[in-house]
């Protein structure tokens, strides 16, 4: 479903996704998503996102979060994933990391370029996962 300029995203109860592609689109908001455990991969990337009224907290089967080129300040709190291997929260607004991002111990890659991410933020990302490849 990427690249359709939806402005909105239809909700089907009984959607038992796995993965879910919803890049290149004119989304503002993402509220809700039917049954989130199952998700593996959610690219909500290159949209009009400033904000993201659905949680995160339940997607613990994420291995893949790609929030790239949209507009966020600040990230809703990232879920105990422990599978995550890829997160990418680059070109946004955003000056801090997001919360739960130390719950994450699977990541081998992190992008956070063109954010105004604070040099001791970008030290403590070298630390908490000295093996990933981490993009600034």
């Amino acid at each position: 479903m990427s690249n359709n300029r939806l402005t909105s995203f239809p909700i089907i109860d009984q959607m038992q996704l796995l993965s879910l592609n919803l890049s290149g689109n004119n989304l503002t908001d993402m509220d809700s998503l039917p049954k989130k455990e199952w998700l593996q991969v959610l690219d909500l990337s290159n949209n009009r996102l400033t904000s993201m009224t659905l949680s995160l907290s339940d997607m613990t089967s994420l291995k893949s979060l790609r929030l790239g080129g949209n507009a966020f300040a600040v990230l809703p709190s990232l879920p105990e994933a422990k599978e995550m291997q890829v997160l990418d929260i680059s070109f946004n607004n955003l000056s801090a990391l997001p919360e739960g991002v130390e719950r994450l111990i699977g990541l081998v890659k992190i992008n956070i370029t063109g954010n105004p991410i604070a040099r001791s933020e970008r030290e403590k990302l070298k630390e908490l996962f000295p093996n990933a490849e981490i993009v600034y």
